[in-house]
């Protein structure tokens, strides 16, 4: 199973967070050996996967595939993306460009 994954979001538990006393973070993990090899379309639509699995709520805990995230619903979101950043000129680079700190661009962790 583990050979078709692209990216992973992780977070921290929230027995972790309680016990820590730190606030939800959450982090996309991609494979590059698979990423990479992906079109511009597939590496942004990868990443909408990945963020739509984080809640509103931004609390710690995840959205499931069955009920949210879906190739039906990625695509409906990653379409609404392109009309956004195509009416507003949304800054340039790919999505994963602006997502990412600048400093940690390029550099593979």
């Amino acid at each position: 199973k583990s050979r078709y994954i692209l990216a992973r979001c992780h977070t921290l538990p929230r027995i972790m967070q309680t016990a820590f006393k730190v606030k939800p973070h959450y982090l996309i993990e991609v494979v590059s050996e698979k990423f990479d090899r992906l079109s511009q379309e597939e590496q942004d639509k990868t990443l909408v996967h990945e963020l739509m699995h984080i809640p509103k709520s931004f609390g710690g805990g995840f959205r499931h595939h069955r009920s949210y995230v879906n190739r039906r619903t990625v695509d409906r979101m990653y379409k609404e993306y392109l009309r956004r950043k195509n009416k507003e000129e949304y800054g340039r680079g790919t999505l994963l460009e602006r997502l990412l700190p600048e400093r940690i661009r390029g550099n593979r962790i």
